[in-house]
């Protein structure tokens, strides 16, 4: 099933299992993606890797929505986080960032089509937001990032396994403050 399909379906859903206002939410961030279900589909890919760790086959992206939205139980806290993380994701594919000093950072990764780092990009750009890392932890995350994106852009041949790099659970423990 393509991520149109799948899109459709998953709207078709939380029509279903949510009340009107958060409904009302999600077609929201919809909107903000230009109602484009295929982007939508990307961003939901990525959405649920960064919440979950783990990537979603592109064929199953509908059903792991479903079975991460069931184990949650709070409708508001997923809207919030979908919300939240959509911000980013948009900031990212239309490379304008609300934080200006990634502009460059997220022009490098899209030029080299890395579009495997989203989520982690997406991460930790909400760790800096919400302060769990300092600025210059971020910026030297970033850093990281770009020239390991560059290293295989120029040598395809290179594997760089992101979630293993940026294990922002254990890595952020370079509080502010």
């Amino acid at each position: 099933m393509d991520y149109i399909e799948q899109m459709e379906k998953l709207f078709k859903f939380l029509d279903f299992n949510l009340e009107f206002e958060q409904a009302r939410e999600i077609y929201g961030i919809k909107h903000l993606f230009n109602n484009d279900l295929n982007l939508f589909g990307c961003f939901i890919k990525d959405y649920l890797f960064t919440v979950n760790g783990k990537f979603s086959d592109d064929d199953n992206i509908y059903n792991d929505f479903v079975l991460f939205f069931e184990n949650k139980k709070n409708n508001s806290e997923i809207i919030n986080s979908i919300k939240k993380y959509s911000k980013y994701y948009l900031w990212i594919v239309f490379e304008n960032p609300e934080i200006k000093e990634l502009e460059e950072a997220i022009n490098t990764i899209n030029s080299c089509f890395a579009l495997d780092v989203y989520p982690y990009l997406m991460k930790l750009i909400d760790n800096f937001i919400n302060q769990k890392i300092d600025r210059n932890y971020f910026f030297e995350m970033i850093h990281f990032v770009i020239e390991e994106v560059l290293k295989r852009f120029e040598n395809p041949k290179i594997k760089v396994n992101f979630n293993q790099i940026l294990n922002f659970e254990n890595k952020s423990e370079r509080l502010v403050g």
